[in-house]
């Protein structure tokens, strides 16, 4: 199998400040990756940090002065993997309430307007479904720092903000990576 995908971003700094970008492709066995990435601010290039997260994924970080930055990504990916292992350390992580999706703040709210489906794959469709129905696309009606109780509160949002409140809702009606969700998961709800 052989995929492309490539990231351009046109940013205008106003403000001197630390930029981190989680854009390139994680290394995987049994897939082969040619890339380029470039930082490229006022016509001189930038150097990053890559950081490495604990499954592979790269963030790369840099301080930003004022100016216009440009930023391209490139890839080709030749092979086929396995997703990676869901670890116990990965459902504590990752499966937690976060500041972008309040799950822990949906629970009687989204039980009360969906119930439970056995099927995870009508409940997803439901969920989408009725984030994509309930949500208006509004290009710049949110903030970076909003979550899906502001986004549902104002009833708009972009791409980001419907995904947030999908994922703090599906675990509030037994979709919880890919098990059914249970008091312990949902801290004792």
């Amino acid at each position: 199998m052989k995929r492309h995908v490539s990231a351009e971003l046109d940013v205008d700094i106003s403000a001197p400040t630390t930029l981190e970008f989680q854009i390139a492709v994680a290394p995987q066995p049994g897939a082969d990756v040619d890339e380029s990435l470039s930082f490229v601010l006022d016509g001189k290039p930038i150097a990053a940090l890559e950081i490495s997260g604990l499954h592979g994924n790269r963030i790369h970080k840099f301080e930003a002065p004022v100016g216009n930055l440009q930023v391209d990504y490139a890839a080709t990916i030749v092979g086929q993997t396995d997703a990676a292992p869901v670890t116990e350390y990965d459902l504590s992580m990752y499966l937690r309430p976060s500041r972008y999706a309040e799950a822990d703040k949906f629970y009687g709210f989204a039980a009360t307007e969906f119930g439970e489906f056995a099927d995870s794959t009508t409940l997803l469709e439901k969920v989408s479904s009725w984030v994509g129905i309930r949500l208006n696309y509004v290009p710049g009606s949110s903030d970076p720092i909003d979550g899906a109780v502001d986004t549902l509160l104002a009833g708009n949002g972009v791409c980001h903000d419907y995904a947030h409140l999908v994922v703090a809702l599906l675990p509030n009606v037994g979709l919880y990576a890919g098990r059914p969700a249970t008091q312990d998961d949902t801290g004792g709800l």
